[in-house]
């Protein structure tokens, strides 16, 4: 089993910032398509964004979805983004964390999603030649680059339950620690105040996970959303994770 690493930015970790604008993903929703509001993966590799097919579904109405929510609708100026809501409608897997460069590539083409799936669904494959390798979904700062503490976070209302996620890999009994919050940097002005970690095991088939989050407090969010693999010394070849339907909820 893979040990859990030290997540904390430091000298020994390199964070892939802004490199590429890609693509706008799917307009689907009203944020993601407004103008300037760019989608997409700033590592120092060319991601494979450009290649996203309709094959992975774009966000529509979920039939086995979440109850009305009473009052719904946009909140008053200053309280924050409202709950529920898909992760990567707010937030973008902009954050890659390894070693030396950025040893992962993204894909949105997936063959199978979940029932009633909502955002993207999301391939990431991790390439051998590295032992630690993760992504931050992060908010952005005033120029579309992924925010590692150098513009504030996303706030959000307080009284989220849980983070909810489907996974699976590509090497049945794959070890993954996953995320939220978790990005504070010393040398710049903001940080997450949540930094909740969740080990799973993940199989072949998409299976539903749940990151409790009852009780913990957050203020401006950095990261919603992360995943970090340590690989075994005895492993060899790619890596491959599929993430589909992140929601706070």
């Amino acid at each position: 089993m893979a040990t859990t690493p030290n997540l904390k930015p430091g000298a020994a970790l390199v964070k892939s910032r802004y490199i590429v604008p890609a693509v706008l993903a799917s307009a689907s929703s009203q944020e993601r398509a407004s103008a300037g509001h760019l989608f997409g993966v700033y590592v120092p590799i060319l991601c494979l964004l450009l290649a996203c097919s309709s094959g992975c579904g774009a966000k529509g109405d979920d039939p086995h979805g979440l109850p009305p929510q009473p009052g719904a609708g946009p909140p008053p100026l200053g309280e924050g983004l409202p709950l529920p809501f898909v992760v990567d409608d707010h937030f973008h897997p902009s954050g890659c964390y390894a070693l030396e460069g950025c040893p992962v590539t993204i894909d949105t083409r997936c063959e199978t999603r979940a029932e009633g799936a909502q955002g993207q669904c999301y391939r990431f494959n991790f390439v051998e030649g590295q032992t630690f390798a993760g992504v931050f979904f992060q908010n952005v700062d005033e120029v579309g680059a992924g925010n590692w503490g150098q513009a504030p976070g996303t706030l959000i209302v307080p009284g989220a339950r849980d983070v909810s996620f489907y996974a699976s890999s590509n090497n049945p009994g794959q070890v993954v620690m996953f995320k939220v919050g978790g990005i504070s940097d010393p040398e710049l002005a903001y940080a997450d105040t949540l930094d909740i970690e969740f080990m799973a095991t993940l199989d072949t088939t998409l299976q539903r996970f749940s990151i409790p989050l009852e009780g913990a407090t957050y203020q401006e969010v950095l990261s919603a959303f992360s995943w970090h693999v340590e690989r075994p010394a005895d492993q060899s070849g790619n890596i491959e994770l599929i993430l589909d339907d992140v929601r706070w909820e």
